[in-house]
């Protein structure tokens, strides 16, 4: 899934007739019922679907019973990268990536799964009364502290590293203030990193820590 443009989760009646209507459907999460609220939820992607039937996940002899599951809250936390999902009506939490379960409860530490994370995780919650489905939560595959661990850890004198880090710190703190010169920042990382190949670095880790920088600007800038 591309991070930037990633794909909405629908759940809807497979309604051929009337006695087949009211098994699947969409939770819009609006702060009042109303046609432009709706629009861009389902353009946004702040919804979650929810169904009584779902063969793959539940089985094809699966029979609701109660409510199905409501999800009342989720917490991403960016510094220790970890979801927590909050809800009633379910006794699991499954934990998908790449269309394969990768972990199971009410919070996931990505950091234990790096090697199983590809673009995208998302969350599916099962009760007695069927099964909802959060949407995809993008994952980065680059971040500046990816970077500021990859310079810590090579082989560069401290004349070399301390700038480097300096412009790492900069261009976080501009980012976290919400300023637009990150990019300049990031692209002055990127020049002085190509002047370190052959007398410190090689063609190839050079070339790995500007894709870096090259994937952390595209991500972070806004979409028209």
């Amino acid at each position: 899934m591309d991070v930037r443009n990633p794909v909405w989760g629908f759940s809807n009646d497979d309604s051929h007739s009337v006695d087949k209507i009211g098994f699947s459907y969409n939770m819009m999460l609006m702060p009042i019922n109303n046609v432009d609220n709706l629009r861009n939820a389902m353009k946004n992607g702040t919804f979650y679907a929810v169904a009584k039937i779902a063969k793959r996940e539940l089985g094809p002899n699966f029979k609701a019973e109660g409510p199905t599951p409501i999800i009342s809250n989720i917490t991403v936390n960016q510094e220790k990268n970890s979801i927590t999902i909050e809800g009633s009506h379910y006794h699991t939490v499954q934990w998908i990536a790449d269309g394969k379960i990768i972990s199971t409860g009410d919070t996931i530490d990505l950091n234990d799964f790096e090697d199983k994370v590809d673009s995208y995780v998302r969350a599916q919650l099962i009760g007695n009364g069927g099964i909802c489905f959060t949407q995809p939560f993008g994952v980065n595959k680059y971040t500046i502290d990816n970077l500021e661990d990859s310079i810590e850890e090579m082989q560069l004198s401290k004349d070399i590293k301390k700038p480097l880090l300096s412009k790492l710190n900069n261009a976080e703190e501009s980012i976290r203030k919400g300023k637009d010169n990150y990019v300049d920042i990031l692209n002055g990382f990127s020049k002085d990193i190509k002047t370190l190949v052959g007398s410190n670095l090689t063609e190839k880790e050079s070339h790995k820590i500007i894709e870096a920088v090259d994937e952390i600007i595209l991500n972070l800038k806004p979409q028209n």
